[in-house]
């Protein structure tokens, strides 16, 4: 949230700054750099992909367009919202027309998802016996891969689409006990089972907490 809050680091439309979005400072891509270099296509996909933009073609081409004739606001993120909301053309949005598009920009300059990814096939050999793992999620792109994740961890397998089989000398020891004292070949379960949603006092306490699940696997023989 400080970092949200902060104007210079350019990931909120609700206060001016750079087009930056980046979390780790070092890194050198900015989303300035995305819409100054990317493909029609790449954007595209981008803002369909990460952002769930149903006018995601539209706002590509017109994006590649300006940059072309030098008239894409690019280094204000007020400005740049202004834009995409004149692109768009939305009517009576409850939500400001760039909310998504910043998303997708911000999901791409730190790599979200494929470090969601990363640690989600990681845990079951991390974890130790009957410990529990949590995940808060804040849009659906995150949520969809935590709850496919437990999913699979119930199955017996890792977030992979590779089946993982009882007592494999490769697995760790503690995952091999949980196989062994269990005839469902199943890591655990979610409990409870669907997430948790904030209350209507916690909305009240933090409005942020609005979109958040909760969502708790708990490693251990059913």
């Amino acid at each position: 949230s400080h970092q949200l809050d902060t104007s210079l680091r350019g990931f909120s439309f609700l206060h001016n700054g750079p087009i930056d979005m980046r979390m780790d400072q070092n890194s050198k891509v900015t989303a300035e750099t995305i819409l100054l270099n990317y493909s029609e296509f790449e954007l595209s996909q981008l803002f369909f992909d990460y952002g769930e933009e149903p006018k995601s073609r539209k706002l590509a081409k017109a994006i590649v367009e300006d940059r072309k004739k030098g008239l894409l606001p690019y280094q204000s993120t007020i400005e740049f919202a202004s834009y995409v909301s004149r692109v768009l053309n939305y009517y009576n949005s409850r939500a400001h027309p760039a909310t998504r598009i910043f998303q997708a920009l911000r999901i791409e300059v730190n790599q979200e998802i494929q470090s969601i990814q990363n640690l989600l096939a990681s845990i079951p050999e991390i974890m130790s016996c009957y410990s529990k793992v949590c995940f808060i999620s804040f849009h659906s792109l995150e949520d969809r891969l935590v709850k496919k994740a437990m999913k699979q961890w119930f199955e017996g397998k890792k977030f992979s689409d590779k089946k993982i089989t009882p007592h494999h000398d490769d697995l760790p020891k503690h995952i091999q006990l949980l196989f062994s004292e269990n005839i469902k070949n199943t890591f655990g379960q979610e409990i409870p089972k669907g997430g948790i949603t904030p209350s209507i006092e916690e909305l009240k306490l933090n409005s942020r907490s609005r979109s958040a699940r909760l969502r708790c696997f708990q490693f251990s023989k059913i």
